[in-house]
């Protein structure tokens, strides 16, 4: 069972170390590169047209707006949250997104008009939480040993190295209840920004036939939910560069309708012929469902590039 599942399966794509090893086949930013993570058109064919379990849809995802891991009901754990939180800022908010007239109001009024200084100070704050055992009340010293150019004694280089004009205007300032109030205020700005309303003029109407097209899939075929079993197959191609999802299931009750998958699940582009994998004929069968973008002409030998995928039903 895969697929986005959960609240918590988006958090944890924020927390991902943007210094990690990022599958840029996915998208050109990293905003680009976690929403097609999480509307990927080959996991979803795999689930939606193959496996017997489904993992529960999750709006934000295929929708494709923000979404991060809230908390504003305790003080001490709120700011704790928040730090563990920066890295929504790189994977999610986008500058222009940020530059909008209603986003981030109440941040905005502390005096972060840039996403750039945000971006600086949230890391910095999650650096110095963990260095201080989330203390907040030590991290409160430690930012105004840096800030009130204390060098000798400020082992936070995150932030001393922190100047511009926004943030230092916040910084100079900075007591627990500021602390507090920064961390209040960013969760209700982001829990406004991640509001599905905002974003539904911007669905990829091409994305979003092909998801539904996999969900009427589903239904015309429900022993797809037993497991595999007989003569049924499920396998990889593994390799350094590539990663290929295929099988093939026939009907428990009328072994002559048949389906068989082959996905692309991340790597470089790799050609499929199904007759060495799958043993089939390819004038025997037919496409149901294709990836957007994914045209065949041949399906005894054609080429899958990253994400794309195509399931096959027996003519």
């Amino acid at each position: 069972m895969t697929g986005c599942a959960n609240h918590d399966t988006v958090r944890r794509g924020n927390q991902v170390s943007t210094d990690a090893d990022i599958n840029w086949n996915l998208g050109k930013t990293l905003p680009e590169v976690l929403r097609r993570a999480y509307d990927n058109p080959a996991v979803t064919l795999w689930v939606y047209g193959f496996s017997p379990v489904l993992p529960m849809d999750f709006i934000n995802a295929t929708l494709h707006s923000p979404w991060m891991f809230f908390r504003n009901t305790d003080e001490r754990y709120g700011v704790k949250v928040v730090s563990e939180e920066a890295g929504f800022l790189d994977w999610q908010v986008t500058p222009e997104l940020f530059k909008r007239k209603k986003a981030f109001p109440r941040l905005k009024s502390l005096g972060f008009k840039d996403i750039g200084e945000l971006r600086e100070f949230s890391q910095a704050l999650s650096v110095i939480m963990e260095a201080n055992d989330y203390n907040i009340s030590a991290v409160v010293e430690a930012i105004r040993t840096c800030i009130e150019g204390k060098d000798e004694t400020c082992v936070i280089p995150k932030i001393k190295g922190l100047r511009r004009p926004g943030m230092l205007r916040f910084l100079s300032k900075m007591d627990l209840d500021r602390l507090k109030q920064f961390a209040r205020w960013f969760m209700e700005d982001c829990y406004e920004i991640c509001n599905v309303g905002h974003y539904a003029t911007f669905v990829n109407a091409t994305q979003t036939a092909y998801n539904l097209s996999l969900r009427q899939f589903r239904h015309r075929y429900p022993w797809l939910r037993h497991n595999l079993s007989g003569t049924d197959r499920f396998n990889k191609i593994s390799e350094e560069q590539t990663t290929i999802f295929y099988g093939v299931r026939s009907n428990p009750e009328r072994p002559e309708e048949m389906v068989a998958m082959v996905a692309h699940m991340g790597g470089k582009p790799h050609r499929i012929k199904l007759t060495e994998l799958l043993q089939l004929q390819g004038e025997d069968w037919q496409v149901a469902i294709a990836s957007p973008g994914l045209t065949l002409e041949d399906l005894d030998d054609f080429e899958l590039q990253d994400t794309q995928g195509v399931l096959l039903t027996k003519t």
